[in-house]
């Protein structure tokens, strides 16, 4: 009888012991989704502020222009594939 109530004592603070760890875990997820929307929201205003410098007069006087775009548009579809980002997330 003694040694039964030793294992359920055991298995109970294992029991406890793993519903902390995965209070844990569920509560990093957590934060990490927040933080992936708040990374996600922030590459939204970087695709809008390239997209204004795109459409910015004085770029065309500059000699690289050409470069300019290119890179400049490279980064907004590496930003958009990274992130997901669509059309309808730019509105």
């Amino acid at each position: 009888m003694e040694n039964e109530k030793e294992t359920a004592r055991k298995l109970q603070e294992i029991a406890d012991k793993l519903l902390t760890e995965l209070m844990k875990i569920q509560d990093i997820e957590e934060r990490n989704i927040d933080c992936i929307y708040e990374l996600r929201q922030e590459a939204i205003k970087w695709i809008k502020e390239l997209d204004n410098q795109l459409s910015k007069k004085e770029l065309e006087g500059l000699k690289d222009f050409q470069e300019k775009v290119i890179g400049i548009t490279a980064t907004v579809e590496w930003i958009k594939c990274f992130f997901n980002i669509t059309e309808e997330d730019l509105k």
